[in-house]
């Protein structure tokens, strides 16, 4: 049993060593492989991209997106009289489902957040958030703010 361990483990060593051997003469044969350099690689000149087509694809994503979350959390409209200045923001309502938006007024910024849950099947929840600046004529501190059955409504004075 010895003795064909020993000729299994010589064997197996002059496949190696034939195998390391060959290897090593191919590749002074064919010589060492060139790694290329990056001009090589992907010869790209700057003008085979059409640069309009691509900013007209930017620009549009850019819209599509804006709009998407302009419709979510609603449009908001203004509206004045003499004393006051309103931002009238309506509710969705998407399959049924009333979507309730927080407004808070503060530091000279109205913020609308909107945190929603959804079951079915699965467990969704969604948040978004939106916020501007009050015009500088206006007096955030006395604002108020009035849940109407489809829209909430601001009333921010004028000073």
């Amino acid at each position: 049993m010895k003795r064909l361990l020993n000729t299994k483990l010589f064997i197996a060593v002059i496949f190696f060593c034939i195998g390391f051997f060959t290897n090593h003469l191919l590749t002074k044969v064919r010589g060492a492989p060139m790694i290329a350099t990056n001009d090589e690689r992907f010869p790209v000149d700057i003008d085979d991209f059409d640069h309009t087509s691509m900013m007209d694809t930017i620009n549009r994503l850019s819209k599509e997106r804006a709009e998407a979350r302009a419709s979510a959390m609603g449009d908001v409209s203004k509206r004045e009289d003499d004393d006051n200045v309103y931002y009238d923001i309506p509710q969705k309502t998407i399959n049924g489902v009333e979507h309730r938006l927080n407004v808070e007024v503060k530091d000279g910024m109205i913020k609308i957040s909107e945190d929603q849950k959804s079951s079915g099947d699965t467990l969704v929840e969604t948040s978004s958030e939106r916020m501007f600046s009050i015009d500088p004529g206006l007096d955030g501190d006395k604002a108020e703010v009035i849940n109407e059955k489809d829209k909430i409504v601001i009333k921010i004075p004028k000073k």
